[in-house]
């Protein structure tokens, strides 16, 4: 009797190595097959790419911003990443306002917190070109002081096509006057 319970006993251990040893290859295989989704490097434009702001009509009246932008760079690109702040003193603008494009006509869209260019995915801006974008900051309390642009591409990365914004290089600041 005594022997049949030892038996008892290590039966039960040999089930709890077998129940651990399986949940960490199955943690291992996991672990492998989800590191395949994540990018091993940050996608950066390539060095060259800017976008300005030629000229600015921001009217206090009818709260609308007219901006002109212009692509200086070398490389096409596929819209911005646009935002405004209502405090003079702070550096970082923060309030979106691509959802707040007004379209007069023209062949402007809204993908992912950004204005393009075209509808698609291809970089049609391109360099030299200009064009005028009108904006309603209405709900902008205390007015826009200053506006932040960001140039946004399509870049291929192995293979993949992805939708990346410039980051903080290509970033362009300006001070925002009312021109009542």
């Amino acid at each position: 009797m005594l022997q049949q319970m030892n038996k008892f006993g290590v039966s039960i251990m040999i089930g709890y190595v077998l129940l651990i040893g399986m949940a960490v290859v199955m943690g291992g295989v996991m672990y492998a097959w989800m590191k395949s989704y994540v990018p091993q490097s940050d996608i950066e434009c390539p060095e060259g790419v800017s976008l300005v702001i030629n000229d600015y009509v921001y009217n206090c009246s009818n709260s609308t911003l007219n901006i002109t932008l212009k692509n200086n760079g070398r490389f096409d690109i596929a819209g911005y990443y646009i935002k405004v702040t209502n405090n003079s003193e702070q550096t970082i603008a923060t309030t979106d306002i691509s959802t707040n494009l007004i379209n007069t006509g023209g062949s402007m869209y809204k993908y992912s917190y950004a204005v393009l260019f075209k509808a698609g995915n291809e970089n049609s801006f391109n360099p030299n070109n200009e064009t005028q974008n009108l904006f309603d900051v209405s709900k902008i309390t205390n007015g826009v002081k200053r506006i932040e642009i960001i140039p946004v591409r399509w870049q291929k990365e192995n293979n993949k096509l992805r939708f990346v914004g410039c980051g903080e290089t290509t970033k362009f600041k300006e001070s925002i006057v009312c021109s009542d």
